[in-house]
C-alpha cells in the first residue's frame, strides 16, 4: 500500500478516535453532574421546577351541592404561599357565589350585601373589646381603640365578633364590617385575619338587621379542615 494512503487512513482513525473520546467525555461529565446534584438533594426535597410548580398556586374553591334547592358547601384551599387554613362554609341558595382572582378569593352577594373572603400574604392586627385581657401584652394593645359595639358569632370551632368599621369605604352610601376571631380563649384577644381568611361585609349605609343576621349565620357554618 502506498505510504500516502497509509498516512491518510491513520489520520482518519485518529480523528474518529478523538471525536469518540470527547463525546464520551462530555456525556460522562453531564452524567456525573446529574448524579452529584441528585446525591446532594435532601430526601423528599422537590426539584426547583417542582418547587415553583407547587408554591406558585392560586387559592382553589371547591363547590359541593348539599340539596336540590341550591344550598352549596364551599371549601377554600389557600395558596401554598400563605399560612391560611383550609376552611368550608355553607351558602344558602339565594346568595350568589363569585370566585375572584388574586388575594380576593370568593365573594357572596345578595342584592347590595356582600361577604368577602380574601387571603393577602401580609397584614393583620388585633381587635380590642371591653372584656379583652391586656395582661402580658407588653402594652402592645394599649393604643388600640376599644370596640364597644359588636355582635358575637359562634361557630363550631371558635368565636367571632363583627364590628362596623369607623372609616368603611370611599362610597358614603355603604357601610363596612370587619370580622375578628378569638385566638386565645382565656384572654379574649381577637385578631384579624381569621385562621382561614380576612372576612368583611359590605352593606348599604343602613343595613337590614335581618340580612346582617343572615350573613352571620353563614359564618356560623364555618369549619376548619
Amino acid at each position: 500500500m502506498p505510504a500516502k494512503k497509509q498516512k491518510k487512513i491513520s489520520a482518519n482513525k485518529k480523528t474518529v478516535f478523538l471525536l469518540t473520546f470527547f463525546v464520551t467525555l462530555f456525556i460522562g461529565v453531564i452524567a456525573f453532574q446529574a448524579f452529584k446534584k441528585q446525591s446532594l438533594r435532601v430526601p423528599g426535597q422537590l426539584s426547583t421546577s417542582d418547587e415553583i410548580k407547587n408554591q406558585v398556586s392560586e387559592p382553589v374553591v371547591e363547590r359541593f351541592p348539599l340539596d336540590q334547592n341550591g344550598t352549596t358547601q364551599l371549601t377554600v384551599h389557600p395558596s401554598k404561599l400563605t399560612n391560611y387554613s383550609i376552611f368550608s362554609f355553607t351558602v344558602p341558595a339565594d346568595w350568589e357565589i363569585q370566585e375572584k382572582q388574586g388575594e380576593n378569593v370568593v365573594a357572596l352577594t345578595k342584592n347590595n350585601y356582600e361577604i368577602m373572603f380574601s387571603q393577602p400574604s401580609v397584614g393583620g392586627g388585633a381587635c380590642v373589646f371591653p372584656d379583652t385581657d391586656l395582661t402580658g401584652t407588653n402594652d402592645l394593645l394599649a393604643d388600640y381603640p376599644v370596640i364597644e359595639d359588636y355582635v358575637e358569632i359562634r361557630f363550631q370551632q371558635g368565636v367571632l365578633r363583627r364590628h362596623e368599621q369607623q372609616y368603611p369605604a370611599d362610597d358614603p352610601t355603604q357601610s363596612a364590617f370587619t370580622i375578628c376571631e378569638n385566638m386565645q380563649d382565656t384572654s379574649n384577644v381577637f385578631e384579624v385575619p381569621l385562621n382561614g381568611a380576612f372576612v368583611s361585609y359590605i352593606t348599604p349605609k343602613n343595613p337590614s338587621a335581618a340580612i346582617l343576621r343572615e350573613m352571620d349565620s353563614i359564618l356560623e357554618t364555618m369549619e376548619y379542615k
